[in-house]
């Protein structure tokens, strides 16, 4: 799959310059790397919220600042409090041969196709892991098509721990998730509820004549 790219330029690093960049709808951020020195850029409010519609932290892609490409994964994204629009964005460049350290999210699917009486209980939603930049992967996708009650799935149960391209930090006895039986509300039982709320107000409406 072809990465994406993004285009970038220099920026001043101060707080001023950076609430001008805003008001010009662009997105302060900063560029580092053990080969590079840190550089404060900025990116167009539009490129990035088109970007960002399917990418997010631990995504891949190469990065243009003024002419000069990166290769560089998308390490944090800091959003407004109350708006919740980008103000500020963090991007590691990576270098060939080196292994880069990442959390990348965990996708669930196959919701869809689940039995009437099934739910799913979500415990952890994201992996960490060490890779070559040549071997980096945005996220991991598990189905949940063919589960049933009782069934569970940890870190280590993951196809990636068998593979020698990565080094999972996660603790494996980690859940990802738990299948669970869903309650079924009847008739009786709301009837038997009322009966119940009834009978409690029946005991303290004596308790309260006494």
């Amino acid at each position: 799959m072809e990465r994406a790219l993004l285009n970038a330029s220099l920026r001043k690093a101060s707080t001023s310059d950076n609430n001008q960049l805003r008001k010009d709808l662009r997105v302060p951020a900063v560029l580092y790397g053990s080969h590079i020195d840190p550089q404060a850029i900025s990116l167009g409010l539009n490129e990035v919220n088109k970007y960002l519609r399917g990418s997010h932290v631990g995504s891949s892609l190469n990065l243009n600042v003024d002419g000069e490409e990166y290769f560089v994964i998308l390490k944090d994204i800091q959003n407004h409090p109350v708006r919740g629009d980008v103000i500020h964005l963090d991007f590691q460049a990576l270098q060939a041969g080196e292994k880069v350290r990442v959390t990348i999210p965990i996708f669930i699917t196959g919701h869809d196709n689940l039995k009437q009486d099934i739910i799913i209980q979500e415990l952890n939603t994201e992996i960490e892991l060490s890779v070559l930049p040549s071997h980096l992967i945005d996220s991991i996708t598990v189905d949940i098509s063919n589960v049933e009650v009782g069934d569970t799935l940890s870190v280590s149960d993951l196809d990636i721990n068998n593979d020698e391209n990565f080094e999972v930090f996660s603790s494996p006895d980690q859940l990802i998730y738990t299948v669970m039986e869903a309650q079924v509300y009847t008739e009786e039982d709301e009837e038997s509820d009322e009966a119940a709320d009834t009978k409690d107000t029946t005991e303290e409406t004596a308790e309260t004549e006494e």
